[in-house]
C-alpha cells in the first residue's frame, strides 16, 4: 500500500460545461481567470473535432493555453455516439478511430492522459457478457498501443451505462489490458449512484491516474455543482491521500449556465478541505 503524503492534491477543470456557451478560446480564458492551472480538453463539437482540428488550429490551442498559464492534464472523448465493445464492426472501427484521433490530440496539446469509457451492451438481446468484455479489452488494447507511440496514457473510466459501472471494474480492464500506458480514471459522480466512492479509492490506488469531481445525490445520475448533492468529498480527499494519489483531480460539471459561479464555490470548499489550484 502506498503512504499517505501530505503534498496537496492538484485540482483542475474541464472544459465540458462552456461547450455550448462560449468558444473554446474563451473557455480557456474563463478557467484560468478562476484560478485554475490545468484543464481537461473535452474532446467534442462544438469545440474540438480532432480529425477536422487542424495542425494551425492545435498550434493555436497551445498558444492560448500559454498565454493563460495552463497545462493540459485530460482530454476526455464525448462518447455518447459511439461504443468499442459494439458488435457491429464498422461502429467498433469508428470507435477506435475516434478514440485514436483524440489519443493524437492529447499528445499534440501536451495531455499526458486521454479518457476512455469502455464500451456498452446492446440494450435488448446482447451478446454474451464475456464477447463484449473480449471486444472492450482488444479495443483497449488497440488503443494503448497507439498512446504508448505517443506517450498518452489511456484510462479507463467508470460510467454507469458502460462494461464498467464500478471502479473495480475499470480496475480489472486494465489490468487485463497490463500496460504502464493502461490505468483508471474514476469519476466520483459516476460511482456515487453506484458505489461508495470513498472506499473504491482506497481498492484502487495505485491504478488511479486522474479524477473527476462533481456531485449528485446518489439516486439520479448527474455531474451537479458540489453540495447540491451527498458526496463526502472530505472522505474523498482523505483516501486519496492515503493512497498516495500525486495526480489531478478535475471538476467536471455538467451545467449549461452558470459554472462560473459553480466553480468558485466548488474551489471554496475544495481548497478548504485541502485541495490546491
Amino acid at each position: 500500500m502506498a503512504t499517505m503524503s501530505n503534498a496537496p492534491l492538484r485540482l483542475g477543470c474541464a472544459t465540458m460545461s462552456y461547450m455550448y456557451e462560449c468558444s473554446l478560446e474563451e473557455s480557456l480564458a474563463r478557467i484560468a481567470d478562476l484560478g485554475f492551472r490545468e484543464v481537461e480538453f473535452t474532446a467534442g463539437p462544438p469545440h474540438i473535432w480532432p480529425r477536422a482540428f487542424s495542425a494551425a488550429e492545435r498550434s493555436s490551442v497551445l498558444r492560448a493555453m500559454e498565454r493563460h498559464g495552463l497545462r493540459a492534464i485530460t482530454v476526455n472523448q464525448r462518447h455518447y455516439d459511439v461504443n468499442i465493445a459494439s458488435a457491429n464492426p464498422g461502429i467498433r472501427e469508428e470507435t477506435l478511430r475516434q478514440l485514436k484521433e483524440s489519443i493524437g490530440f492529447a499528445a499534440d496539446v501536451g495531455a499526458p492522459i486521454c479518457i476512455i469509457v469502455p464500451g456498452k451492451p446492446a440494450p435488448i438481446f446482447s451478446p454474451p457478457p464475456e464477447e463484449i468484455w473480449r471486444l472492450a479489452r482488444e479495443g483497449i488494447e488497440e488503443c494503448v498501443e497507439h498512446g504508448s507511440k505517443r506517450g498518452v496514457i489511456c484510462a479507463v473510466e467508470n460510467v454507469g451505462f458502460s462494461l464498467c459501472p464500478l471502479g473495480r471494474d475499470a480496475m480489472r480492464l486494465a489490468a487485463e489490458v497490463g500496460s504502464e500506458y493502461c490505468k483508471v480514471h474514476y469519476d466520483v459522480a459516476n460511482a456515487n449512484v453506484v458505489e461508495s466512492p470513498a472506499d473504491v479509492i482506497r481498492e484502487l490506488g495505485p491504478w488511479l491516474a486522474s479524477v473527476h469531481l462533481s456531485d449528485n445525490d446518489g439516486r439520479v445520475w448527474t455531474h451537479s455543482p458540489l453540495g447540491t448533492g451527498n458526496i463526502d468529498f472530505s472522505a474523498v480527499f482523505g483516501v486519496l491521500r492515503e493512497v498516495g494519489f500525486s495526480g489531478t483531480s478535475i471538476l467536471e460539471l455538467g451545467i449549461h449556465e452558470g459554472h462560473d459561479q459553480a466553480a468558485r464555490d466548488a474551489i471554496k470548499r475544495l481548497t478548504a478541505i485541502g485541495w490546491s489550484i
